[in-house]
């Protein structure tokens, strides 16, 4: 997963089509790995040192080093509106992505889904959620 986020923080593309690209392939590999957002969560709430252990470390943090000065940039460019933190808008990146996955029974029940209609759901989240971020940031 670091290595997908990774290469494509280090693409040399505008700001916003990278934060698609980034929304995109969380959904893609929460996709793929389903279980591990809840199992991440249940041990963390078992054991809270266990937080340091699914530290993505130097790679992690590079990432984020990354993403954020070109935010910042994006900001001083005015193609982002200024005011918004980096932090909100990695954290609503990552929270409109995995939500739907934790909250599998609320969202199918609470909306009257199937199975197939929840998947398609999802798969349709990878337009859906960076529209959503990109308006909600962009300058």
């Amino acid at each position: 997963m670091i290595a997908s986020t990774e290469e494509i923080a280090c693409r040399k593309i505008p700001i916003l089509n990278k934060i698609q690209l980034l929304i995109e392939n969380d959904i893609n590999n929460l996709l793929k790995n389903p279980s591990l957002p809840m199992f991440i969560m249940r041990e963390m709430a078992r054991d809270q040192s266990l937080i340091k252990k699914f530290d993505p470390g130097a790679r992690g943090d590079a990432i984020l080093s990354i993403v954020a000065k070109e935010i910042s940039e994006a900001q001083k460019k005015g193609v982002i509106r200024k005011g918004v933190s980096v932090q909100d808008i990695f954290i609503n990146m990552g929270a409109m992505a995995m939500f739907p996955i934790l909250a599998k029974p609320f969202c199918m029940s609470g909306s009257k889904m199937t199975e197939k209609e929840y998947n398609a759901w999802l798969v349709d989240r990878k337009k859906t959620v960076p529209e959503f971020v990109i308006r909600a940031i962009k300058a």
